[in-house]
């Protein structure tokens, strides 16, 4: 340990350590927080300002992609707009709960082209099962779509063409250009309509939820 570590250290009260965090190296910090291994508010305090430092560094570069230096995993924000394969499944979903009236959907007896149909929940359009009773249990690869998918699917409303996703959280929505179930479906639309079966212009209703059920709480679904 480096003499300017140790004096540091040495100061008290840890509020004023708080007060020159921004003066140490990484390797300063990490030694400091190693030697305050007591659990006090104010050293919590300051391992929380230390943790909020590196994340805010961190965000700074995800970007272009980085290392985040608290986990070692690759940090990048990505731009992403609905896959085409996603448009499908959605109708596919939309449809199977019309011919059977049931509240969710398994993802096998739906019509799609890869899995990127998790997408869906970033823009709130559908979203999985879970129990009221255990956050852990799911209703594994259930789909119900939401009030809102099922507007986007039948043309009645338009949704934010690019959003941008850093950890599977919707940080950005972009402003200006929008997409319709048209545009997102593309060459696609007729496989939808012929395939599919699936109507544009038919009412849905969806069902009620089953007793015990939730929908999943999606950190990542947005309202606009």
């Amino acid at each position: 340990m480096d003499k300017n570590t140790q004096k540091l250290i040495n100061i008290n009260p840890i509020q004023e350590i708080a007060k020159r965090i921004g003066e140490l190296s990484q390797d300063q910090k990490m030694l400091l927080l190693e030697h305050l291994n007591q659990t006090t508010p104010e050293i919590e305090h300051l391992r929380m300002l230390f943790l909020q430092e590196q994340r805010d560094k961190t965000f700074q570069k995800i970007d272009e992609g980085t290392t985040c230096p608290n986990c070692d995993q690759h940090a990048q924000k990505y731009r992403k707009s609905l896959p085409s394969s996603s448009a499908v499944f959605l109708c596919s979903l939309i449809k199977q709960i019309e011919e059977t009236g049931e509240p969710a959907i398994h993802f096998n007896d739906c019509k799609f082209f890869h899995r990127g149909y998790a997408d869906l929940s970033y823009w709130g359009l559908a979203y999985t099962y879970r129990s009221q009773k255990d956050d852990r249990v799911r209703w594994s690869g259930y789909w119900r779509p939401t009030e809102k998918g099922i507007s986007f699917a039948k043309g009645m409303i338009s949704i934010p063409k690019y959003i941008h996703v850093y950890n599977n959280e919707v940080v950005l929505v972009e402003d200006g250009e929008q997409a319709t179930i048209y545009d997102t479906l593309r060459e696609r639309a007729d496989f939808v309509v012929n395939e599919i079966k699936f109507d544009f212009d038919l009412e849905t209703t969806l069902p009620k939820p089953k007793p015990g059920l939730e929908q999943m709480v999606i950190p990542f679904g947005v309202s606009w």
